[in-house]
C-alpha cells in the first residue's frame, strides 16, 4: 500500500516518489516536453477515461497529473498515478461539491486558477509543456498532433481556440483568438514564455473571471491576424512573443457547429467520421466543453464512442488491434481497481 507524504506540497523533497521534480525527469519525452494535465477530485473518472484514450494511442506514459485538491491527490498516489501537488498553491480537501464546481461558479472559477501554477512549475524546472484538459478527447498521438510546434526553432505558444465557428452554406464565425481556451496549448520551455504565464497568474488572481479570460487579456493584447496574437511582456516591451491559435477545424471544441442550428451538430453529435467528411480536414482532437456538468459530459461521450473507461474501472481496448500499455505493468494493472 503506497502512503501518501503528508507535506502540504512535495516538490522539495526529491526523495519522495511522487515528486514534481522526479516525475517530470522521468515521463518528459526525448525533446524535454511533458505531457501535463490537471485534475480534481470530482472528475477523477474523466482523468481515468483520458489515460485509457491515450493507451489507446500509446501515449499514457508522458503524462503527469496536477491535484487540484488533496482528496484527489491522496487518491491518485494510492494507485500509482503520477500525480503531483502544485507547489505554492494551498492544498485542501475536496469541501466544495460537484454543484459547486459547475462551470462558472465562483468555486469553479478559484479551482481552474490553479492550473496555471502547475503550468509554471513545469517550465521552471526546465520542461517543456503540452497540457490537455481531462475532457479532451485524443485521436492521434498528442505529440504528432503537435508535433509542428514541438520542434526547437519553436518559440511561441500554440493554443486552442474557444470561439464559436459554425461551418454550414453561409458561415459564420467568430475571430479564433477573440476566446482562447486554457484546456489545450503548447508552451515551450523560455523565458519569455515563462513570464506570460506569470502573467497570467497574476492577472487571475486580480480577476473575478474564469482563467480563460486572463489568457485572452494577456495574450491577445496585440492581435496580428484572426489567427494570431503578439505577447508583449510590461515590463519589456521591445520583447514579444507570437501566439499562434489552433484551428477549430482540427483541433475541434464544443462551440463548433457544421449548421447554423446549434442543435446536434457539433462532432460530439454527428461524429469524427461526418465531421471530417463535411469539413475536409483531418482531426485530432474533440474538446467535451461548451456543456455544463460532468454527467452530461460523461453522456455524450458514451453515446459517441469516445468513453473508454469500463464498469470495472477498466480500459476498453480496440477490438481490431490492441496496443500493448506503455506504463509499468504495475502502474497500469492498478488503474483497473481505482473506482471501487
Amino acid at each position: 500500500t503506497t502512503t501518501t507524504n503528508n507535506n502540504n506540497n512535495d516538490d522539495g523533497d526529491d526523495s519522495w516518489k511522487y515528486s514534481a521534480n522526479r516525475l517530470f525527469k522521468a515521463h518528459a519525452n526525448p525533446q524535454g516536453y511533458v505531457l501535463l494535465t490537471s485534475v480534481n477530485f470530482h472528475y477523477r473518472t474523466f482523468l481515468l477515461n483520458l489515460w485509457c484514450n491515450l493507451e489507446r494511442i500509446g501515449s499514457s506514459y508522458q503524462l503527469v497529473i496536477a491535484a487540484m485538491d488533496n482528496d484527489v491527490y491522496e487518491w491518485g498516489v494510492r494507485y500509482g498515478l503520477p500525480m503531483f501537488k502544485p507547489a505554492g498553491m494551498e492544498m485542501r480537501p475536496s469541501h466544495f461539491t460537484e454543484k459547486e464546481l459547475k462551470y462558472g461558479t465562483r468555486e469553479y472559477r478559484k479551482v481552474t486558477k490553479f492550473k496555471t501554477h502547475a503550468v509554471v512549475q513545469v517550465l521552471r524546472a526546465g520542461y517543456s509543456v503540452l497540457y490537455t484538459d481531462v475532457d479532451i478527447v485524443w485521436f492521434k498521438d498528442p505529440f504528432r498532433a503537435m508535433k509542428p510546434y514541438l520542434t526547437n526553432s519553436y518559440t511561441g505558444i500554440a493554443i486552442q481556440s474557444d470561439a464559436v465557428l459554425h461551418i454550414g452554406s453561409t458561415p459564420t464565425k467568430v475571430a479564433a483568438n477573440h476566446r482562447l481556451c486554457s484546456g489545450l496549448y503548447v508552451a515551450p520551455n523560455t523565458s519569455l514564455v515563462i513570464q506570460a504565464f506569470e502573467d497570467i497568474i497574476v492577472h487571475a488572481a486580480r480577476s473575478t473571471g474564469t482563467e480563460q479570460h486572463s489568457f485572452v487579456d494577456v495574450l491577445c493584447k496585440e492581435r496580428s491576424t484572426d489567427t494570431s496574437c503578439t505577447y508583449r511582456p510590461e515590463n519589456n516591451s521591445s520583447m514579444h512573443l507570437v501566439i499562434d491559435v489552433l484551428d477549430r477545424t482540427t483541433f475541434v471544441g464544443g462551440g463548433v457547429y457544421t449548421d447554423k442550428t446549434q442543435e446536434k451538430d457539433t462532432i460530439f453529435d454527428i461524429g469524427r467520421e461526418a465531421f471530417m467528411k463535411y469539413t475536409h480536414t483531418s482531426v485530432y482532437t474533440a474538446h467535451n466543453n461548451y456543456i455544463i456538468g460532468s454527467s452530461p459530459k460523461m453522456t455524450r461521450q458514451i453515446k459517441r464512442g469516445w468513453w473508454f473507461l469500463n464498469d470495472q474501472g477498466g480500459c476498453h481496448y480496440p477490438t481490431s488491434k490492441k496496443k500493448k500499455p506503455t506504463q509499468p505493468q504495475q502502474q497500469t494493472t492498478t488503474t483497473t481497481r481505482i473506482l471501487k
